[in-house]
């Protein structure tokens, strides 16, 4: 994973990232997804942790005020996955409903509140443009949380799919 430190036209920095998912052998990132909930519930995840880590509303990562303001890529995937499935207003609203729902179930969550205790300064290197970040060890560290959490964002993913499954086409 990395993260690079961006300087804006006001002359603050912000930081914008990515993690290349870790493939299975024999995969064609090029195929069709079959599971668009996993994808909105993966890009979903990031934002809930980058809101609850800087204590920032959700909203301020969905943003789509201007190109390049944080969040601007998230909000931009999802109108690709709401576009390619054909969701109408409806669909999209029950989306965002249930992502909001679900915010507010972690927020009060106190498996989510051991996040912030966990010491990864050590796993991440940097220069002067960017953040490396040991994704694996990472991985380890957070196993714990990962394990308890495991069964609450299935049932996130699964809510999801009820959504897709009732209000959209797939175009595959």
């Amino acid at each position: 994973m990395t993260i690079k430190k961006v300087e804006l036209l006001n002359g603050n920095f912000d930081y914008v990232g990515g993690c290349k998912p870790r493939e299975p052998e024999g995969y064609n990132r090029n195929a069709p997804f079959r599971h668009p909930a996993s994808v909105v519930a993966s890009l979903v995840y990031g934002c809930y942790m980058q809101s609850i880590y800087l204590g920032n509303p959700l909203e301020s990562c969905f943003n789509s005020e201007q190109r390049g303001a944080h969040g601007f890529k998230d909000l931009e995937k999802l109108a690709g996955i709401f576009l390619r499935y054909q969701m109408d207003q409806e669909a999209r609203n029950k989306v965002f409903e249930l992502i909001e729902d679900q915010f507010e179930q972690i927020k009060e969550n106190t498996e989510f509140k051991e996040l912030t205790s966990i010491d990864i300064d050590d796993l991440i290197a940097s220069d002067e443009t960017a953040f490396m970040v040991d994704v694996e060890q990472i991985e380890i560290r957070f196993s714990s949380f990962l394990k308890k959490h495991g069964p609450f964002y299935k049932a996130f993913v699964e809510k999801l799919e009820a959504i897709f499954n009732h209000y959209t086409w797939d175009p595959n």
